[in-house]
């Protein structure tokens, strides 16, 4: 009859041990996800806006997101498959945006922009991506034109100019009355 006692209040033992194991368990669980969504730091919004069509190359990039932004943050951008140098990332007066300066034209086609951004504290507070296209190659700079003469027709010619310097001899000229 001894053993019969045991045996249940064994069991009750072992169950409350599993009881309190997942209580910690859901416990340590529901502060790591607080952690990790805390972490999490969303793009909000960006120009070139996430799948957009511009006509030409920006001449920089700006990205806002939901939370402060720390110091180290990464930016990357790959064009029709190849990548393409751009500034480094400066964080914003608000603290929540960055901007990236583009150096040299993007060219015309799809682009992607990768970004990894930091928290406050240092640590990553997250990454994505976003698209947009170019539809346009941005024009070059066009250089100062010469003018070539027809073939067969008389090279320009220069024409002497006239000195127009007052000579010290001249008389002024008044403006006034017309006479004495």
């Amino acid at each position: 009859m001894n053993r019969a006692s045991t045996t249940p209040r064994a069991f009750r033992r072992a169950i409350s041990r599993v009881l309190v194991a997942c209580a910690v368990t859901l416990v340590v669980a529901t502060l790591m996800e607080g952690r990790a969504a805390a972490v999490d730091n969303s793009l909000v919004s960006s120009s070139p806006a996430a799948n957009s069509a511009i006509d030409a190359s920006p001449p920089s990039l700006l990205l806002t997101f939901a939370n402060a932004l720390g110091a180290t943050n990464t930016v990357e951008v790959v064009c029709n498959g190849s990548r393409h140098a751009v500034g480094t990332p400066q964080v914003g007066l608000d603290g929540v945006s960055l901007t990236i300066g583009v150096p040299n034209p993007l060219p015309k086609g799809d682009c992607v922009v990768s970004w990894l951004v930091s928290a406050t504290d240092g640590q990553s507070a997250g990454s994505g991506t976003f698209t947009f296209s170019i539809l346009n190659d941005t024009a070059p700079a066009v250089a100062s034109a010469t003018t070539t003469p027809p073939l067969g027709s008389a090279p320009p010619t220069t024409a002497p100019t006239a000195d127009i310097t007052p000579s010290t001899n001249t008389p002024a000229v008044e403006s006034g009355s017309g006479g004495p």
